[in-house]
C-alpha cells in the first residue's frame, strides 16, 4: 500500500507545481508570444532588483513548432519507428523486471517436490533475506547510470545499445536456466541428498540475485543511452516532440510489463522470462539497423 501511495503523492506534487513553472522566454519569443516573453523578463528583473531590458523584444529567427508529422518525413520515418520500438522494449523490460523480482525470489518449485525432498525445499514467505535480494536488485539503478556515463562516448550510441541489449538477453537466458534448475533440485527422491539440495538452493539464490542486479543495471543503462540518442538524432525544431512521442509509445510497454511480470509469471515463470528474452532480441535487432551515429556530431538546428 505504501509503495503505491508514495509515487502517487510525488506525481501529485509535480502536477500541482506545473502552474507555477515559468515558460522559457526564448521559446515564447521564437513562437511569436512577445508580450508573454516580455512580462517574464520584467518579472525576473524585478525579483533580482535589476532594471528591465529597454526596447521591444524581436526574434532574429522565426520557426514553426514541430509536429508529429515531422517525425514521419522521409528523412526521419525509419529512425522514428526504430527508436519507438527500442524505447518500448526497454520500458517493458525495465518495469517488468521490477514487477517480477518479488515473485522471482520465491520460485522454488516446492509443488513439484516429491518424497523427503519436499522438506528440503522449505517453501517460505518473503522474509528479510528476500527483501535484501530485492534491494540488491535496486542497486542496479546507479550502477547502470555509471556504466552508461562511462561507455557512451567510448563506444558510441549504437554500439552502447547493442551491448546493453545483448547482455540483457544473455542475462534473461541464464536466469531462465537458473530458474529451471530448481525443478531438478526439488525432484530428488533421496533424503541423503538433503545437504546437497540445501547447498544447491543456496547457490541458486545467490546466482539469481546477481543476475537480477545485472538485468536491472542493463535496463537503467539502456534507458539512459536511448534518451540521449533520441535527443541527438532529431533537430531542435521537433526534438521535444520526438522524445515525447517515443516516451509516450514506451508507455504501452509499461502497461504490458505488469501483465508479463505478474499475470504471465504466475502462470509460467519460464514463459515470462522467455518473453523478456524475446524483447531483448527485438531491441538488439533494432539497434543493429541504426544507420546514424550521433557520437561527436553537432546538434541539428532545423
Amino acid at each position: 500500500m505504501v509503495i503505491e501511495i508514495v509515487p502517487a503523492k510525488a506525481r501529485a506534487k509535480t502536477i500541482a507545481s506545473l502552474r507555477i513553472l515559468v515558460e522559457s522566454p526564448r521559446y515564447l519569443l521564437l513562437h511569436g508570444f512577445y508580450k508573454e516573453a516580455s512580462n517574464i523578463m520584467k518579472n525576473a528583473a524585478k525579483l533580482n532588483n535589476k532594471p528591465a531590458p529597454e526596447g521591444k523584444l524581436v526574434a532574429s529567427v522565426k520557426i514553426s513548432g514541430g509536429t508529429v508529422k515531422d517525425l514521419f518525413k522521409p528523412a526521419y520515418r525509419r529512425i522514428t519507428l526504430i527508436v519507438w520500438l527500442i524505447t518500448f522494449t526497454i520500458t517493458t523490460m525495465y518495469f517488468g523486471t521490477i514487477w517480477m523480482v518479488p515473485l522471482l525470489v520465491n520460485v522454488d518449485r516446492c509443488s513439484l517436490a516429491k518424497g523427503p525432498a519436499r522438506y528440503a525445499c522449505r517453501c517460505k514467505v518473503i522474509k528479510t533475506a528476500n527483501i535484501i535480494g530485492i534491494i540488491t536488485g535496486g542497486l542496479g539503478e546507479p550502477i547502470g547510470a555509471l556504466i552508461a556515463f562511462t561507455l557512451i562516448d567510448r563506444l558510441g550510441r549504437k554500439r552502447s545499445l547493442i551491448l546493453g541489449f545483448f547482455v540483457t538477453g544473455i542475462s534473461f537466458v541464464l536466469l531462465m536456466l537458473c530458474t529451471s534448475y530448481v525443478t531438478i533440485i526439488t525432484n530428488s527422491k533421496s533424503r541423503d541428498n538433503f545437504n546437497l539440495i540445501s547447498l544447491a538452493l543456496f547457490c541458486y539464490r545467490g546466482i539469481r540475485y546477481a543476475l537480477i542486479l545485472l538485468i536491472r543495471s542493463c535496463n537503467c543503462y539502456l534507458l539512459d543511452i536511448s534518451y540521449i540518442y533520441i535527443s541527438e538524432i532529431y533537430p531542435n525544431k521537433f526534438r521535444a516532440t520526438g522524445l515525447g512521442t517515443a516516451r509516450a509509445f514506451a508507455g504501452l510497454g509499461n502497461v504490458l510489463s505488469s501483465f508479463i511480470g505478474q499475470a504471465l509469471f504466475l502462470a509460467s515463470d519460464i514463459a515470462a522470462l522467455a518473453t523478456f528474452t524475446g524483447l531483448s532480441l527485438v531491441g538488439l535487432m533494432c539497434s543493429l539497423t541504426i544507420t546514424v551515429e550521433t557520437k561527436g556530431r553537432l546538434l541539428k538546428v532545423s
